[in-house]
């Protein structure tokens, strides 16, 4: 078996770490400040079942993330509950009555060949939104498209789950290290790393970089060629937590006039009291950002926003909670915002691996085609 040293202690690297070590590999993971401290820990916490592709008809990635969200509800039942979720209809159109409800159709069948189970999936006329939803029939004069999603209840208690799924089998798992060379020694990789007490080094056959936005980071010496993003654009991503209860049950999105999309989910608060989270913004990065600080003038922005499109919520800033935010890659900045990337790319050479990971609902998935890599 192979010596693997993972760059990056996220979900990604954690779910990498625990795959290769059941494969009986011998892994060390370092991460530079706490395990699943940044991106992991700032986001609306939804588990997808991929419903949204269909739209571009891309039944191969619906299938995965159909399996990918079955394997995390079985894994941690108690962890990742069924999110109800509602966006309302168009009068005409895609996003109409008659065409979503065809949608749903093929999602339910596609859902069962995929899984073995079918979620309820379908279609509100304005009066059945009347009586799921009250609260929400102001918005959705056409009706509603409702599915179910997952919840992630607490991501702090899955990132822990997942290190002792990953020292169980053996893993090390290091925080506090900043890694600063990987170096190619003769046949092997020398990853060299500063911790409280000093300089150290870990020799491996493999290195996996699973870094997120420092993956850009140049630590690679004595290789030429190597795998790379370093093209690759981020942008800030962000979520606000408020101290009001939109729906206890039902997440909600909803489109401004210029189709930008505000999704609100339920949130438990820290202090027993139900909220929303409310997302996503996004912001280009400025020169040289090295932390997802948003600024006020934006928050305040976003906020106004979303009252645009949910009156009678009528948020004020004195109801923020939180402001959860992360860095995410984007394939370019418009006018109208970032066009995601949207999908994991995993590139690999003569041993280096680099990961880029987007979803939360696909972190093992992912890990199991990182470990076919290693040999």
């Amino acid at each position: 078996m192979s010596t693997v040293a993972i760059i990056g202690g996220g979900i990604s690297g954690l779910g990498i770490a625990a795959a290769a070590a059941k494969h009986g590999h011998q892994v060390i993971l370092l991460e530079r400040d706490r395990c699943g401290a940044g991106t992991s820990a700032n986001s609306l916490r939804i588990i997808h079942g991929g419903f949204r592709y269909l739209q571009s008809l891309n039944l191969i990635r619906v299938v995965h993330s159909i399996r990918a969200q079955a394997e995390l509800l079985a894994a941690y039942p108690d962890l990742i509950v069924a999110l109800p979720c509602m966006l309302p209809l168009s009068e005409r159109g895609l996003h109409s009555y008659s065409s979503l409800r065809v949608a749903g159709a093929l999602y339910r069948a596609t859902q069962y060949l995929a899984s073995g189970r079918a979620a309820p999936v379908g279609v509100f006329t304005p009066a059945q939104v009347t009586v799921a939803a009250p609260e929400f029939a102001p918005h959705m004069p056409h009706g509603a498209l409702h599915w179910t999603d997952g919840l992630l209840l607490d991501p702090a208690e899955l990132v822990q789950r997942e290190i002792a799924r990953a020292t169980t089998q053996g893993a090390r798992i290091r925080e506090g290290c900043c890694v600063t060379a990987v170096e190619r020694v003769g046949v092997q990789w020398r990853v060299n790393y500063l911790t409280d007490d000093g300089a150290e080094s870990a020799e491996a056959d493999f290195v996996v970089n699973a870094a997120g936005p420092w993956i850009n980071y140049k630590i690679t010496k004595n290789f030429v060629e190597l795998p790379d993003f370093a093209g690759m654009q981020w942008c800030l991503a962000f979520n606000v937590v408020v101290r009001r209860s939109l729906s206890s049950k039902w997440a909600l999105g909803l489109r401004s006039r210029q189709g930008r999309l505000f999704f609100a989910v339920p949130r438990k608060l820290p202090d027993g009291q139900m909220g929303t989270a409310i997302g996503t913004g996004y912001l280009a990065l400025e020169d040289g950002q090295s932390t997802p600080e948003v600024p006020s003038h934006e928050l305040a922005a976003f906020i106004a926003q979303f009252n645009s499109v949910h009156a009678e919520a009528s948020l004020v800033e004195g109801e923020l909670v939180a402001v959860e935010s992360g860095f995410l890659p984007i394939r370019r900045m418009t006018e109208k915002g970032p066009i995601l990337f949207g999908a994991q790319r995993i590139r690999q050479k003569r041993g280096y691996i680099e990961v880029l990971s987007t979803k939360y609902t696909t972190y093992r998935n992912q890990a199991d085609r990182v470990v076919s890599y290693i040999f």
